[in-house]
């Protein structure tokens, strides 16, 4: 009998369930749980819950689709990997205690600890609840990547196993029932990191072949919380999972919460009241609203919250910037194809000014190109990340011992803009900035300069820059760095799922976006590049497509090569494909009360040790 059939029998009396009841011990408890939302869970003292608000949408609790942060702190809680990462973003032992790299790097073998179960719950119509168990085995190891890898169910996480056998039976293999073999049709270092990535989440083997709809709402984990309520865009509620394999130092089973209770109040102002006022424990991120209510410009909270809350700065892996589409076949992007007139663009913005007053000084400007610093390969005498020598890369990019002076900003823009053959005179109505230079005030030999491409109406030319709202003073700064240059721009205002489902179509021209690494290598950002991970399969969301860059990538997949990370990045760099803003820290306030809240480069909710004493 499967796990999935044994939850919906649990609720025959005549049938023995190998789990436990857990018996509500008041009307009281049960409310202040959030099991009916009528109470404020903060009234119960005598347990620890960690409250917080999600102003982002969380439309599934499927590990194998979740792609937003918000999704991503969730299932996390929910669901465990074969591999984990420590504080420092390097691989340890998860649901499997060690793994090996054998066959010359083409195969990784795990070997899966014994104590790790999987935990369900279900509800009857008496006062219990039911939670079912079962030891994780090879077989739902095998279901689960295999899930991600399968082409035909579109997981964002296909490109992870771009690099596996072809035949999934024989990329994914149960060698018996604690042992697990991946083979790969080439060494890939990085992979072993990978696995620590939510898509690599492991659940039954019968929940694997479900449809993804049940998947999504009906999530079935090891991790330290399960699911015990979710009503969608109001709350969701967790509760301490009793089979959770970890203990801390003193043999302490985790995690010591009782539950974890979250809001959906789309209004970041409103929720931020919220937190002042001691509803929530912990508020993530900073809104454009409050911003100088809160922190000054060099990112220090103001005197009057010092004494109130406590304020953990991080640097974390996300880089913040503009995409640029330039499918060959999109005719929206006729213009973002001319390589001079992105990096026009590009050369516009003065992120120095965007960071100190857009984001106060939550930030680091992004001069370096895609990859952050911190990650990029270092000089081994200066100990600074190394730059490619190319002088056109020098000439076309910022270079780091230079001040990243306006004045010169402006003029390498409107250099690239009369290179790309474009006249910056508006005409026509809202959004139709951009005009067609005559074909003979284009430069001979440009191979940038795409005629056919740029040619056609002024509404084939408009350019549209998309965001949220949370990012909307971001854009208006961009609007008009832009059109100081003469370029005129439209901004579009898009809900978070629809931007990432727009743009995972390719119906967008301009779009912003946040990389967030899922491990501290400089592949993670590549990746993005790599014209076999073009979207919806993977993370190319520009359709960038350049065969001497995925030469250089492939270099980099199988590790040790800095070089070509260098020539990589420097050649993303000189693409304009993407405008990198600035590498981004990680802002949260606590409450007083909580304890064991940290924070790492990956911007990661891990709640296992957090305690609540109000």
């Amino acid at each position: 009998m499967n796990l999935i059939s044994l939850r919906n029998k649990c609720k025959n009396k005549n049938i023995r369930c190998t789990g436990v009841f857990i018996v509500l011990l008041s009307a009281v408890v049960y409310i202040g749980l959030g099991i009916t939302g009528c109470q404020n869970v903060d009234k119960y003292s005598n347990y620890q819950i960690f409250n917080y608000n999600e102003d982002a949408s969380v439309t599934t609790l499927d590990p194998a689709y979740a792609r937003s942060q918000s999704e991503i702190w969730l299932v996390s809680q929910l669901y465990n990997g074969l591999i984990d990462l420590d504080s420092n973003l390097k691989p340890v032992p998860g649901i499997a205690k060690k793994w090996s790299v054998e066959d010359g790097g083409k195969r990784i073998r795990f070997t899966l600890k014994k104590n790790i179960r999987f935990c369900i719950p279900s509800v009857n119509n008496s006062s219990k609840e039911t939670l079912v168990e079962r030891v994780v085995r090879a077989e739902d190891v095998v279901a689960s990547l295999q899930r991600v890898a399968n082409p035909a169910n579109s997981s964002p996480g296909l490109w992870i196993f771009a690099n596996v056998d072809t035949v999934l039976q024989h990329a994914f293999v149960a060698v018996d029932d604690s042992t697990v073999d991946v083979n790969l049709l080439k060494p890939q270092a990085s992979l072993i990191s990978l696995f620590a990535t939510n898509y690599c989440f492991i659940m039954p083997a019968e929940l694997a072949v479900k449809d993804k709809g049940y998947v999504a709402r009906n999530p079935m984990g090891t991790g330290p919380f399960y699911l015990r309520r979710w009503e969608e865009e109001i709350q969701l509620v967790m509760r301490k999972n009793p089979y959770y394999h970890e203990k801390d130092s003193k043999g302490v089973s985790l995690p010591y919460l009782d539950a974890v209770n979250v809001s959906f109040v789309k209004n970041k102002q409103t929720a931020f009241m919220q937190f002042v006022a001691g509803k929530y424990d912990f508020f993530n991120g900073l809104e454009g609203s409050f911003k100088d209510e809160l922190i000054t410009q060099d990112a220090q909270l103001k005197p009057k919250y010092a004494q109130r809350f406590k304020l953990l700065v991080t640097p974390f892996l996300n880089t913040e910037y503009i995409g640029c589409y330039i499918d060959p076949q999109a005719p929206q992007s006729a213009w973002l194809r001319n390589e001079n007139f992105r990096n026009a663009l590009h050369w516009a913005i003065d992120k120095k000014r965007l960071v100190k007053f857009i984001r106060n000084g939550l930030g680091t400007p992004a001069y370096g190109g895609f990859v952050p610093d911190v990650i990029m390969p270092k000089d081994p005498l200066k100990g600074n990340p190394l730059v490619a020598n190319s002088p056109v890369i020098l000439e076309k990019l910022e270079e780091r011992s230079n001040p990243y002076r306006p004045e010169n900003m402006r003029d390498s823009a409107l250099k690239y803009l009369r290179l790309s053959g474009y006249l910056g005179t508006k005409i026509g109505g809202s959004g139709s900035g951009l005009r067609q230079a005559p074909i003979g005030n284009l430069p001979r030999g440009n191979s940038n300069s795409n005629i056919d491409a740029i040619s056609g109406s002024s509404e084939d030319r408009k350019l549209v820059l998309t965001t949220t709202t949370e990012y909307l003073d971001m854009a208006i700064f961009l609007q008009k760095s832009w059109e100081e240059i003469g370029v005129k721009v439209d901004i579009d205002i898009q809900t978070g799922a629809m931007l990432r489902q727009k743009r995972n179509e390719g119906q967008l021209q301009l779009f912003r976006g946040s990389w967030i690494a899922d491990y501290p290598e400089a592949e993670s950002y590549l990746a993005c590049f790599y014209s076999k991970y073009w979207s919806p399969n993977g993370p190319n969301y520009t359709h960038y497509l350049n065969p001497a860059f995925d030469a250089l990538f492939e270099q980099v997949e199988q590790g040790g090569n800095p070089e070509a990370v260098v020539k990589a990045n420097a050649m993303v760099k000189q693409s304009a494909v993407v405008f990198p803003l600035y590498y981004d820290k990680s802002l949260r306030l606590y409450q007083n009360w909580v304890s064991g809240l940290g924070n790492d480069a990956n911007n990661r909710l891990i709640l296992k040790k957090v305690k609540v004493k109000r």
